[in-house]
């Protein structure tokens, strides 16, 4: 894993997935029966017609003692010491890892991202103060691009697709939403959201995927091209529902306060996007962090 400390402000695929997750949902009692969760972590995201592939699994599990925490944590950390990690402050590092881990038959990339960081508040304050929504501060198109958008879907389009949202039978809770954003002014993505809450004694779990199957709003990437004056122009759309995530956000009862935050994402890259350069693995770091200082700020207020 790499360790990042600052960096420029900039839109992502991960964290507008995270964003439209804690956006969307609310507290909740329990995640054990969660069947998205369940199915990314233990079974897998499908990628091709017969290929699933999993999820991180969390590096905190409930019920564990403060500890086998801080040994999980200190592994974490280990190369820049647990002082550094656990540092109360709003510029404290974090462990960030991408990777391709799967090779698809059409030169796409199954790409994994995982993310942790500690900060310093409650769970509940996360959640009242909706701290999430501070990465979701869209940036000023560049010439003259698709500005980025995300809302809920309306009574009547769910009514329409027969998809249920409220309450879950657990105490959970279910959403789904319409997102449109733009990665680095090269592709433009254009998807529904099914996303659910789960809150147990000792975290937070939030998870979304990629939605399939309805007409009137299918889930499409475009490429971004340049025209004659400068101007972006969106091309042909492609189908594209290969991609999900997760947060959990635990409790550590070794500190004080103190939160472990983590979010795991998986997703595939097709070879188009970006010409098979990894331009993630260097944009996505200086975002990520002036995501967490703000939100650090704002859980300590």
């Amino acid at each position: 894993m790499r360790i990042f400390n600052n960096g420029p402000r900039e839109f992502h695929f991960a964290c507008k997935f995270l964003v439209f997750v804690f956006g969307l949902v609310s507290t909740a009692t329990s995640f054990a029966s969660d069947p998205i969760y369940l199915s990314l972590v233990s079974k897998g995201l499908k990628v091709a017609d017969s290929k699933l592939v999993p999820l991180t699994a969390p590096f905190l599990i409930d019920g564990m003692s403060a500890a086998e925490q801080q040994a999980v944590v200190q592994a974490l950390a280990a190369e820049i010491g647990m002082d550094r990690f656990m540092k109360n402050s709003a510029v404290s590092p974090f462990v960030f890892d991408i990777k391709s881990v799967e090779k698809l038959e059409d030169a796409s990339d199954v790409q994994r991202i995982d993310v942790c960081s500690v900060a310093y508040g409650s769970i509940e304050s996360i959640l009242n103060k909706k701290l999430f929504e501070d990465l979701a501060v869209p940036i000023k198109p560049t010439n003259g691009g698709p500005t980025d958008e995300s809302r809920e879907l309306t009574p009547e389009e769910l009514k329409k697709y027969q998809l249920k949202v409220g309450e879950l039978a657990d105490g959970g809770r279910e959403s789904y939403g319409h997102l449109g954003i733009s990665l680095f002014d090269k592709v433009r993505l254009t998807v529904v959201i099914h996303a659910q809450s789960h809150r147990s004694s000792e975290s937070l779990v939030l998870v979304s995927r990629i939605q399939d199957g309805i007409q009137e709003f299918p889930s499409t990437w475009s490429p971004i091209t340049m025209d004659g004056d400068d101007k972006m122009r969106l091309g042909a759309a492609v189908p594209y529902t290969m991609g999900a995530l997760y947060a959990k956000v635990t409790e550590l009862k070794f500190e004080p306060n103190a939160l472990l935050v983590e979010v795991h994402v998986l997703y595939v890259e097709p070879q188009e996007w970006f010409n098979g350069r990894n331009l993630l693995r260097s944009k996505l770091p200086p975002v990520i962090q002036d995501g967490l200082r703000k939100f650090r700020r704002k859980l300590a207020q």
